[in-house]
């Protein structure tokens, strides 16, 4: 079904706007999908695609589509998400440099595409915000919703009843900046690099980038590509787990990316020789660079399995000397323009990014807490997990997608979550017993965190039927 034939229908905001719908908990809604990013999009979408369609509605900050991808992170980002993860409905992903990786600007344009696509921009209230969730009893939650933007033409303050509430809020954009001792007396800035918004921001030499993740390396191809700086010093407490951006480019410009490739070796091969596999593979690629700095670090599995994926293309910048690594280190101490790493450099930088991460805010949440020290994405997205992904076992009917299983499959997994959440509304699921969750929980929370390819067996194996990715249509 296509929702543009939805179009001449009353949609849940209108009704919610009039008061005409969620108004008593005896005449509840069925869902509430908060933010309308890549996630929500898709978990909105898949809600309302069935004929009757549930009675859902989004609620998002801004004006339009896109979430942290609109006016949020810097134009340059990447996240190190993939376009061929975006893909899924038929909606085809704009084809701009870079070909392979996901910048900011692209993914909003996707977004916008994809809301026009199914005619999703009726079915969410713009810029306002679930300012508070209470639960009043299991599968029936009372949301409190304000208006976020000052002086809007119709803004909406209400209590919506509703049977569920999707959250997909991304980590909201709460910079995490570590404390460094001295940082009082710094002469240079210190920056989160969500608050660096274009490349040229950043000094052309001594550069100390803190961080090893997918924003740490974005930092580190501004600053060594875009700009060709030098001197610049990647300082990281845990050793990056580098492996090749380009693997077997046949493959993906045919469609298949590293995370599909993984999918299908997780599921058909035992997860330790996968890792073995993958161990290796990056080993190799680090001894025939001659990058000792990028060797795995010798972890268990379950470490290896959230392994962030490096840019080839820095290879050349890095044997030419621009940047350095030094794993394993932070800094010691800031004393003016001086700072002093842990494994004795002395630096005089003209900048310090510190590219490590965000917190998340759950406070409007049952049980939820205000931002405050980093908390890692399985922990900022899964708080009380049921099968490790995606429902509130404390409070039924409150299910996290967001990034329940990492950013570069959020659509794909949005997708798989929302199948389920329609089932579990519309009474087609069946729980499993308690000795069943039981293993299941205890098989999946140790070792599938976040595996690529067993979310869908997961939650097949939990009893949730058809799932579904592609030709959803």
């Amino acid at each position: 079904m296509n929702l543009k034939l939805l179009d001449a229908d009353v949609s849940t905001v209108q009704k919610v706007r009039s008061g005409a719908a969620g108004t008593t908990p005896e005449s509840p809604i069925d869902a509430v999908v908060i933010g309308a990013g890549p996630s929500g999009m898709v978990a909105l979408r898949t809600l309302l695609r069935d004929d009757p369609p549930l009675s859902v509605m989004a609620v998002d900050r801004q004006k339009g589509p896109g979430g942290i991808w609109t006016g949020h992170i810097p134009a340059y980002s990447t996240l190190q998400d993939l376009k061929i993860e975006y893909q899924v409905h038929g909606v085809k992903f704009p084809q701009a440099e870079p070909p392979r990786r996901a910048p900011r600007d692209q993914v909003a344009e996707f977004c916008e595409a994809y809301h026009t696509e199914f005619g999703l921009k009726e079915h969410v209230l713009w810029q306002h915000d679930v300012a508070k969730v209470e639960m009043v009893k299991p599968m029936l939650h009372k949301v409190m919703i304000k208006p976020f933007v000052e002086g809007l033409d119709e803004p909406v303050t209400t209590t919506v009843f509703t049977r569920s509430v999707l959250v997909c809020t991304g980590h909201n954009i709460h910079k995490y900046v570590p404390k460094f001792p001295g940082e009082e007396t710094a002469t240079f800035p210190i920056r989160h690099n969500n608050e660096i918004r274009e490349a040229s921001e950043i000094p052309t030499s001594d550069v100390i980038i803190i961080g090893a993740g997918p924003s740490a390396m974005d930092m580190v191809q501004e600053a060594c590509i875009t700009r060709n700086a030098t001197n610049v010093h990647v300082v990281a407490r845990i050793a990056h787990w580098g492996a090749p951006d380009m693997w077997w480019p046949w493959l993906w410009q045919f469609g298949w990316s590293e995370l599909h490739l993984l999918r299908v070796l997780y599921r058909l091969l035992p997860i330790f020789v996968v890792d073995a596999l993958l161990y290796y593979l990056n080993v190799i690629w680090a001894w025939v660079h001659g990058i000792p700095e990028w060797y795995p670090p010798k972890k268990d599995a379950v470490s290896m399995k959230v392994a962030y994926i490096l840019r080839t293309h820095l290879v050349p910048p890095y044997k030419r000397g621009q940047f350095k690594i030094h794993n394993d280190c932070q800094i010691k101490r800031i004393q003016g323009s001086k700072v002093t790493l842990d494994d004795g450099t002395v630096l005089y930088p003209k900048m310090i990014i510190a590219a490590t991460g965000w917190s998340t805010d759950s406070s409007f949440l049952p049980g939820g807490q205000k931002a405050g020290e980093y908390d890692s994405l399985a922990a900022a997205d899964i708080p009380k997990p049921l099968y490790l992904r995606f429902y509130d076992q404390d409070h039924p009917g409150i299910f996290y997608i967001s990034m329940a299983n990492g950013f570069m499959a959020y659509t794909e997994n949005a997708s798989f979550l929302a199948q389920c959440i329609n089932q579990i509304l519309r009474g087609t699921w069946t729980p499993p017993s308690a000795k069943e969750m039981e293993k299941n929980c205890k098989e999946v929370v140790l070792h599938h965190v976040g595996l690529p390819g067993q979310l869908q067996t997961d939650l097949e194996e939990a009893g949730f039927k058809n799932l579904r990715t592609k030709n959803m249509r």
